[in-house]
């Protein structure tokens, strides 16, 4: 319901929802638009990780629907695509403060969803949506350039790393 309010394909889940699933940010997705959505990034991961750390095929099969339901989301909302290159586009950084362009909280989680959506459709034997190998190849770029002297970066463009970029790396 909530991407259908703001025009996306796909499934979008609230930062903070109540026990049906309903936002207690907002009645409508357009209220908040441009609101940080790294949870849904971080949704992809826990779809993904069962099949990850324990390999049940069967699992991974149920699994894989809402898996892409939330990466066209993610893809269509967050992705932009501007003379060959991907980033994230200018949204609410995870720390809930600034706006800013390719945000490592997005982009990272959404580089280790859509891998482990590609993987997921080799280990089942499908055929993976082709713009979802060229976003994946692309965000991977994109990730590359929030790098300066080894340190990562928690936006294109940040003069200063900080704790949160640094957990991200760690747990992806």
């Amino acid at each position: 319901r909530y991407a259908r309010q703001i025009s996306r394909p796909g499934a979008y889940f609230p930062w903070f929802t109540n026990c049906e699933g309903r936002s207690l940010y907002f009645t409508n997705a357009n209220e908040l638009r441009h609101i940080q959505k790294w949870n849904n990034c971080c949704l992809t991961l826990q779809l993904f990780d069962p099949y990850r750390y324990g390999g049940d095929l069967a699992d991974l099969r149920k699994r894989m629907p809402l898996l892409r339901e939330i990466l066209d989301f993610l893809i269509s909302e967050l992705v932009e695509r501007k003379e060959g290159r991907y980033a994230i586009r200018n949204i609410q950084g995870a720390d809930e403060n600034i706006n800013r362009d390719n945000d490592t909280a997005h982009l990272l989680p959404l580089v280790q969803g859509l891998a482990g959506y590609l993987e997921g459709c080799r280990r089942l034997g499908r055929r993976p949506p082709p713009e979802y190998e060229r976003t994946h190849a692309g965000l991977r770029r994109a990730l590359a350039g929030n790098c300066r002297k080894g340190l990562l970066y928690p936006w294109r463009g940040a003069r200063d790393t900080n704790s949160e970029a640094f957990t991200f790396h760690v747990l992806n």
